[in-house]
């Protein structure tokens, strides 16, 4: 418009991950609770993704899930969500817990002595690859049935994470995960 200058100035949104065409999520911090939302692009109404008090009080149900554990999980910002964005995995204690948000259930993953890092979901949703001890592993959400995919990892040996060099250098700062799962989730 030539006769009324447009502001073009302001703070875009960040770390946006779309759903599909018209809605995407974003996450809003209160404190240091985050929040997440499903924003429709075209009217900016927002809805919760899911309800982080009945997440909460699910995973604090758990065996050897304390109050704040559970807490700090449910207002995480940090959420590693299935590709329907129904569930969400956690790690709580070197463990790894799924929480469905339709069913407000939770079930623990993994029990297994070791650190669980890089967790990602299958394409389809049913599986999670995670890395324990430099080894890959893959767990199913529905049997819980842990399957271990590497068995030599070492110091030296990382199967299915990238160590500083690489995650630095070559596929961007602060990723670590050096595994991707097939389209057809195999």
């Amino acid at each position: 418009d030539s006769d009324e200058r447009m502001d073009f100035s302001g703070t875009p949104l960040t770390n946006l991950r779309w759903i599909d065409d018209s809605s995407y999520l974003q996450t809003r911090r209160t404190g240091r609770a985050v929040e997440w939302l499903v924003v429709d692009a075209m009217s900016g109404g927002t809805s919760a993704l899911f309800d982080p008090s009945r997440m909460e009080a699910a995973l604090a149900a758990m065996p050897g899930v304390t109050a704040e554990d559970a807490s700090a999980r449910a207002r995480s910002g940090g959420l590693t969500f299935n590709p329907s964005r129904t569930g969400t995995v956690v790690t709580i204690n070197d463990d790894l817990y799924f929480y469905d948000f339709a069913s407000n259930t939770a079930a623990r993953l993994t029990s297994t002595p070791g650190t669980e890092e890089v967790a990602t979901f299958s394409p389809n949703g049913r599986l999670v690859a995670f890395v324990r001890d430099n080894d890959l592993h893959v767990v199913d959400i529905g049997t819980r049935r842990e399957v271990a995919l590497t068995t030599n990892g070492s110091p030296e040996l990382l199967n299915g994470k990238l160590d500083w060099l690489y995650q630095e250098e070559i596929y961007g700062r602060g990723r670590f995960r050096g595994y991707w799962w097939s389209p057809d989730s195999t």
